[in-house]
């Protein structure tokens, strides 16, 4: 686990000769991070600081 997917992305445009991505006019290239919101599909520029998810304890 540990992956989220993002479903219905037709923004985004993929050039797997290129091996680069575009999302609204700004192309990333294979290396480059992008940062994605699994609860709510948004996708950033960069790497985001993440943190493992914490149980409550209500069962």
């Amino acid at each position: 686990m540990g992956k989220c997917c993002v479903s219905g992305a037709g923004a985004i445009l993929v050039d797997y000769k290129a091996k680069t991505v575009t999302i609204e006019g700004v192309t990333y290239k294979e290396g480059d991070y992008i940062s994605l919101n699994g609860s709510t599909g948004q996708v950033y520029a960069g790497e985001i600081p993440t943190k493992a998810a914490e149980l409550s304890g209500d069962f």
